[in-house]
């Protein structure tokens, strides 16, 4: 092979790297785009703990940014207003460590679901939130962190109130 040819021949492999990643980065802005306008509050943890991505709906809920969270690993205080475990940890500490933290707990694999009420959410009148939290794995089934989704359900949960309150009369 001809040194012309050579260099001919890096530059075709150099474009093709290029467009790959390309490709990569449009396809990274996507998945970061769809998590940023999840309509749940949502969060995710590397490997030691810290938060990589910290949606929008989450500062909405906790009133914390983004710029104040990623790369921290206190993440329950804008939640909780204390440092404490929470449902992602989990998959760590075990179930039975803080099922009296939370309602309704469940286990299906690597999600786990629970609810609790946090008296200091919309402007101090409380909110019933749903928490769904989840192991992270690579293509290759690596672990590469954890999730962890907060849904508030404080209107559903005055809904079956009223149906069950509704029930009793009768």
């Amino acid at each position: 092979m001809s040194n012309r040819e050579r260099k001919l021949s890096e530059s075709v492999q150099f474009d093709k790297y290029s467009d790959l990643l390309s490709d990569c980065k449009k396809e990274n802005e996507k998945l970061h785009e769809i998590f940023e306008f999840l309509p749940d509050a949502a969060f995710v943890l590397d490997m030691d703990g810290k938060v990589t991505y910290w949606n929008k709906a989450a500062e909405e809920m906790t009133g914390t940014s983004k710029e104040v969270m990623i790369g921290k690993s206190d993440y329950s205080v804008p939640f909780y207003h204390t440092r404490r475990s929470i449902v992602v940890d989990m998959f760590e500490v075990g179930l039975e460590e803080l099922e009296h933290l939370y309602e309704n707990v469940r286990r299906r694999g690597d999600v786990i679901n629970a609810e609790t009420y946090i008296p200091h959410f919309n402007n101090n009148k409380g909110a019933y939130i749903w928490i769904a939290a989840s192991l992270l794995y690579d293509s290759r089934g690596k672990r590469i962190g954890a999730i962890e989704v907060v849904r508030d359900i404080s209107e559903q949960r005055k809904l079956v109130l009223s149906l069950c309150e509704n029930e009793y009369r009768f």
